[in-house]
């Protein structure tokens, strides 16, 4: 069982995001969203 830190994730995140956001822009909207949420 692997366990992420949060520095991990969010550069794994930024690793794929713009693949992402590019096949899906619908996404970045509740990417964004969530990202506020969890980092105000």
């Amino acid at each position: 069982m692997t366990s992420l830190t949060e520095k991990e994730v969010v550069h794994s995140l930024r690793n794929h995001l713009p693949r992402l956001l590019r096949s899906d822009p619908s996404l970045s909207e509740s990417i964004l969203t969530v990202t506020r949420e969890h980092f105000p």
